[in-house]
């Protein structure tokens, strides 16, 4: 039969603030079979500990993002929550999640963006932000196109989208098949535009991987 489905959180720490998002984590958590939980921060960490120590089915460890070590396709779903915009290294982080998650799973996560406005609000966002860097819990912002790039460039297709303030709310999958023509076998556009690099810039691989058409024999896509 097929394995049990598997859901992954990235950045432990408990929102005080959306008691909405934490009661979906805690309804996933709960109807999953396994949940495994990562952060690199400690303190985050021992909160986590505290409110899922009663949880089964709850697994939780200190890791890196980019270094994760679990078996290729392994997670069923994957929830970063107030976590991307920590990564030094974003794109890293999406393609080793897209390692780890099953084909046709899903991706959820939220990301600060810049300020899209002017005024008083913009200029206490941008203290805010401030701050946060100084303070190395926030590595950047984001603005919404810099966000599906990024996805793009990793494999994965955005499903759904919100912008609410200065958050940009994903929700993407890692495809479970991408085929050249009808007809055709399965081909993994991640892997083969990643032997392109070098030769087509991240942005051209971008903008190729959304094509309806592609020519086999050219720079290790065929």
């Amino acid at each position: 039969g097929a394995a049990p489905p598997k859901h992954r959180g990235q950045g432990t720490g408990v929102n005080p603030f959306n008691s909405q998002r934490d009661g979906i984590l805690e309804m996933c958590i709960r109807d999953s079979p396994s949940t495994v939980g990562v952060d690199y921060a400690p303190p985050m960490l021992e909160g986590a500990y505290r409110r899922f120590k009663n949880q089964k089915n709850m697994i939780l460890y200190e890791g890196d993002v980019t270094r994760l070590p679990e078996s290729d396709e392994t997670f069923s779903t994957v929830n970063m929550a107030n976590a991307f915009h920590c990564f030094p290294d974003p794109l890293a982080a999406l393609r080793e999640i897209y390692r780890v998650m099953v084909p046709g799973g899903t991706l959820a996560m939220n990301v600060i963006l810049y300020p899209r406005k002017k005024g008083i609000f913009a200029r206490i966002a941008n203290a805010i932000n401030r701050w946060g860097k100084k303070k190395g819990i926030l590595h950047s912002p984001y603005r919404v196109e810099e966000v599906r790039t990024l996805l793009s460039q990793s494999g994965f297709t955005l499903l759904e989208e919100k912008i609410s303030g200065n958050c940009h709310f994903v929700v993407a999958e890692r495809p479970s098949q991408t085929a050249v023509a009808e007809g055709s076998p399965s081909f993994d556009y991640a892997r083969a535009f990643c032997r392109n690099e070098g030769l087509v810039t991240r942005w051209e691989q971008a903008r190729l991987r959304a094509a309806t058409v592609a020519v086999a024999g050219l720079g290790g896509v065929g």
